[in-house]
């Protein structure tokens, strides 16, 4: 069963209104995570979603989904439970 075709359109022209995509500073104090990855090269994409604010940080990243729990400002989450919760 996929998507309805307006739902989706409206799904993802809201996404679209909100979303940022922040470039993050290497040597920034704010590009450290406030959690250990697994994986270096992850550390950067979740620093930058908590500094840049987001709410929720949606990936199929297997590591940065393995620290959901772990950040408190931050929700990360499939593509899937994102679709589960806004339908």
């Amino acid at each position: 069963c996929g998507v309805p075709e307006e739902k989706a359109d409206g799904l993802g022209s809201r996404l679209r209104r909100r979303h940022g995509e922040p470039v993050p500073d290497p040597e920034s104090p704010a590009s450290e995570p406030l959690v250990e990855v697994r994986d270096p090269d992850d550390e950067i994409v979740l620093a930058s979603a908590i500094a840049a604010g987001a709410e929720v940080l949606i990936t199929g990243d297997k590591d940065l989904l393995d620290v959901a729990g772990q950040v408190e400002s931050l929700r990360i989450m499939t593509p899937r439970t994102f679709w589960e919760k806004v339908r």
